[in-house]
């Protein structure tokens, strides 16, 4: 993994959700899933956004009268000034025994940011290089974007969930425990809504 940034402070962060970094390889683009190491393991993120942000240019007030009685170009070092930030997801840390977690604890300011490794995006995209079907590329990154038969039968397919509803304190959220599936026919559900 190539070092393509690195983890900053912002008002919103870092946080186990997001974290801001700034860009030093301009390869990277929206779209682009990136890892950092941390004391959990490898989190990886996806890029949700990118900012072009020049200290010299914050204040409209300022460019508005430097612009007026010279150009601010000239006057500054402006140039030396800009710089790319990366806005990013935090999707997942694959733990020291290889077991994808929920982030638990946020990004350290001063983290490097790194390319993911191809072998570690297949397994966390749930890619099959060796036997999947293509249906075209990852976006952002040279990897065929292959998935598996079992994977392609459900894929687009309508079923029916029988299950429960368990209330989990813990992560105050609710979750569906399934104990039936049932594939489908749209026709016969839209017929069986109508006749009620």
């Amino acid at each position: 993994m190539g070092k393509i940034g690195t983890v900053v402070t912002t008002t919103e962060g870092p946080s186990v959700t997001s974290f801001s970094f700034v860009i030093e390889k301009k390869s990277i683009k929206r779209g682009s899933y990136i890892g950092v190491e941390t004391e959990e393991g490898v989190l990886i993120g996806v890029v949700s956004n990118i900012i072009k942000t020049n200290k010299y240019f914050e204040s409209a007030g300022a460019v508005s009268e430097y612009n007026k009685s010279s150009d601010l170009f000239h006057a500054f070092p402006v140039k030396e000034w800009e710089y790319t930030m990366g806005d990013a997801r935090a999707l997942g840390v694959y733990d020291k025994n290889g077991m994808l977690q929920r982030p638990a604890f946020p990004l350290s300011p001063g983290d490097a940011v790194k390319e993911v490794d191809a072998e570690v995006l297949n397994r966390f995209l749930g890619l099959d290089q060796g036997r999947g079907i293509c249906l075209g590329e990852v976006q952002q990154h040279d990897l065929k974007a292959k998935f598996n038969e079992i994977r392609m039968d459900v894929l687009g397919k309508q079923i029916k969930l029988v299950g429960r509803v368990v209330k989990n304190d813990m992560f105050a959220r609710n979750e569906f425990i399934v104990q039936r599936v049932y594939d489908i026919d749209p026709r016969d559900l839209a017929q069986e809504l109508l006749v009620k």
